[in-house]
C-alpha cells in the first residue's frame, strides 16, 4: 500500500495530506481474516490505486503488531505486516 503524505512546514502545525486516516482495525479485518475482510481489502486497493490517499499512525502499527503477535505470528511475519 502506498500512501501520500505531506509533512507540516515551518511554523505548520503537524498535519499531513491525506483523505483519510486508517485504524488498526481496517488493516486487522485483512490479515486476520475477519467478518468485513473483503470491504477493507477493497478500500486498501482504492488507496494503492492512489484514488484516495490515507495515513496511518504509530499507534497503529503497534496495536497491529502486537495483535498479530497474540495471534501467533514470528518476528518475520511480524516485521513484513505494515509494510
Amino acid at each position: 500500500m502506498s500512501c501520500s503524505m505531506r509533512r507540516a512546514g515551518p511554523g505548520q502545525r503537524g498535519h499531513l495530506s491525506a483523505d483519510i486516516l486508517l485504524d488498526a482495525n481496517v488493516l486487522l479485518e485483512v490479515e486476520l481474516a475477519e467478518k468485513h475482510a473483503e470491504a477493507c481489502k477493497a478500500l486498501l486497493r482504492i488507496v494503492e490505486r492512489g484514488e484516495l490517499r490515507a495515513v496511518i499512525m504509530d499507534f497503529h502499527v503497534d496495536t497491529i503488531v502486537v495483535v498479530v503477535e497474540r495471534y501467533g505470528a514470528g518476528w518475520e511475519e511480524t516485521s513484513r505486516f505494515p509494510a
